[in-house]
Parts: C-alpha cells; structure tokens; sequence
C-alpha cells in the first residue's frame, strides 16, 4: 500500500512539471523567440492599434532554416509594409498572435530596397527547398513566394501553412467581408492549434 501511494504521489507530480512546461505560449513548448529583440510593426498602417504591442521578430531564411534543423517550434510570417493584401490581413494575425502567446517571427521580403519581388530575397533557393510544397510554381517551374503567407513549424517540421491574403479576385484596398474576416481567423486558429 506504501508503495502504491509513493507512486501515485510521483506520478502527479511528475504530471503537474510536465503541464508546467508546456505552458509558455506558441506551441506550449519554449518560446524560440523570446530572448530575440522584437520589431515595431509601425511601417503598416494598419497596424497602429497595436502601437507598444510588439510580438513581432525579424527573421531571415538561414535563422528559419537553423530552427528548423534544431527541431523547434515556431510560427512566421512572410510580408512586406506596403503590400495591400498584408496590412489588410496583419490585425488579424496580430490578433490570433496575442491570443497563443508568444512572439512570431517576421520575414520581411522588401527588407533590402533593392528587392524588387519575393525572389529577391537573401537565400530564396534555401527558402524555396525548405517551403517548395507550398509555393506556386510559374511557367517556368519556379516555385514563387506570395505574401502575406504564414508558417507554423513543429518540432522542425511544417505542420500547417495559411494564405493570409484572402483574396477572391476582390480589390485589397477593400476591407474584408465578414465572411473573409471569418474565414481567415478560422484558418489561423486552425494553424495555431497544430503548433
């Protein structure tokens, strides 16, 4: 009886450590970001609302692919400040960011200004190994990048992508539907879910 008892005790505290850490935000699982340095979102326009809110970490393809390798668990976001499509998709993301916790990173495709498209990119060939079952392919065969698009990572490996564009041919200078709006906060749930 003694026994059993000493084991039962180990066994939930052994579970309570266990559900102690996995809970630290993205993925359950420690926060890759959270030591890196986070980017004020300022440069969207529509992003002023989360003014002093910076969940956001400046990525490049060689970290992505070094977290990758190490088996971590992550999400990101391909973008750039003056693509429609992103401001008008952002505030959702912020949203379903600060509702999982944690920090995101961000790959900013226009960083260098002399990127003129998301081929420009430093390291596009590693970005396209690493993402090429999610990109489109052109004419050519050339795997393309069309943001803004988000990644959610497991354990190094790709459990989940979202077009956060949410495009039906419609202008982007137009707010979403409510239909939009609910479609891409369902998708981003679900992605988020998968971490």
């Amino acid at each position: 009886m003694r026994k059993t008892t000493i084991m039962v005790i180990a066994t939930i505290i052994s579970l309570l450590v266990l559900l102690t850490s996995c809970s630290t935000g993205i993925g359950k699982k420690k926060d890759p970001f959270e030591d890196k340095a986070t980017e004020p979102f300022t440069g969207y326009k529509t992003m002023a609302d989360y003014d002093g809110e910076e969940f956001w970490v400046d990525v490049t393809v060689k970290e992505i692919q070094e977290l990758m390798e190490k088996g971590e668990t992550f999400a990101f976001i391909a973008s750039f400040e003056s693509c429609p499509y992103c401001n008008r998709a952002l505030p959702y993301v912020a949203e379903a960011v600060k509702e999982y916790g944690g920090k995101i990173g961000y790959l900013n495709t226009r960083k260098d200004p002399s990127w003129s498209n998301n081929l420009d990119i430093d390291d596009y060939d590693i970005f396209a190994e690493l993402f090429g079952d999610y990109l489109q392919l052109d004419a050519v065969n050339i795997p393309h990048l069309y943001v803004p698009d988000m990644f959610f990572i497991k354990n190094g490996k790709i459990v989940a992508n979202c077009d956060c564009s949410v495009t039906d041919g419609n202008n982007a200078t137009l707010p979403l539907t409510d239909e939009q709006e609910k479609e891409l906060r369902d998708n981003l749930k679900e992605c988020f879910d998968k971490l």
